[in-house]
């Protein structure tokens, strides 16, 4: 486990007996279990976003794969990122072949193996690639609905806020990058897949 060095200390100080727990009385137990009983009933608030057919697909699989509605996952998304568990390393790093869909993949294909120098393409090869291009451009977004609780959304408006992207846009961006493997979940420093 990864501690902060002030965490580190807080558990050493426990462990050598330095904190007392002190047991709730029952009173402050049932307001306790009040408070959280009205947090659980907390009306949240709506977010549509549109997703690409292929993020669409890939977010559903990834959710199929935790055994969750991929609106749940889309909501843990947005509030690991908000509270800082979940790191985007898409700036720093490379985009790699596996980070591609099937489309960016065939058109890198294609640029590495120089075929996008119009004198080297056959009508057949240009006519394929105006069809992947064509593929594409007619993909429709899929509109998606997610309930957020209100922390959520407003911390997720005022990180979209920060970043000067409407907050639709990144909620859109965070599902692509977790998709293709662009975050690292904080707590076990691996991609977040």
């Amino acid at each position: 486990m990864n501690l902060e060095p002030y965490e580190q200390e807080i558990l050493k100080d426990f462990e050598e007996g330095k904190y007392e727990i002190i047991p709730h009385s029952e009173k402050e137990r049932q307001r306790l279990k009040e408070i959280a009983a009205r947090t659980l009933r907390m009306k949240g608030r709506r977010a549509n976003v549109r997703l690409s057919e292929l993020d669409y697909q890939a977010i559903q699989k990834k959710a199929m794969q935790e055994g969750i509605p991929y609106q749940t996952l889309i909501a843990s998304l947005i509030h690991k990122y908000t509270t800082g568990l979940l790191i985007d390393r898409s700036s720093e790093t490379p985009v790699l072949e596996g980070d591609l869909d099937p489309y960016e993949q065939d058109i890198l294909n294609e640029v590495e193996a120089g075929n996008f120098v119009s004198d080297n393409l056959s009508d057949a090869e240009r006519d394929r690639l105006k069809e992947i291009a064509a593929r594409t451009l007619r993909m429709k977004g899929r509109r998606v609905n997610i309930r957020l609780t209100e922390f959520e959304y407003q911390a997720i408006q005022k990180k979209a806020m920060q970043e000067g992207l409407p907050y639709q846009t990144l909620i859109a961006s965070l599902i692509h990058k977790y998709t293709t493997g662009l975050l690292i979940d904080r707590s076990s420093e691996t991609p977040a897949l």
